[in-house]
């Protein structure tokens, strides 16, 4: 049970990270649209914006993962249980 409860608490708040990263990089394409002067020619705007993109990468392999082992946990445990 503390297990799952810590791999569930790990897929969530992977889940709450990927939401608050997709909101950014909305907020930044709605940026670039706009075709403000300031933001498109500004190279700092155009690094955060790879580095957010690339930390979005990341949280969705650490979600997958975390995602794998809950539900290979759960088949695991629901398989010892029809055993016993």
């Amino acid at each position: 049970e503390r297990v799952f409860r810590r791999l569930q608490k790990r897929v969530t708040e992977t889940e709450a990270a990927i939401t608050a990263t997709e909101a950014e990089i909305a907020a930044m394409d709605a940026k670039l649209a706009s075709g403000d002067a300031a933001v498109v020619s500004d190279p700092a705007f155009y690094s955060a914006y790879e580095e957010t993109k690339q930390r979005l990468d990341s949280l969705m392999q650490q979600w997958e993962e975390a995602h794998g082992e809950m539900e290979g946990f759960t088949a695991e445990y629901m398989n010892n249980n029809d055993t016993v």
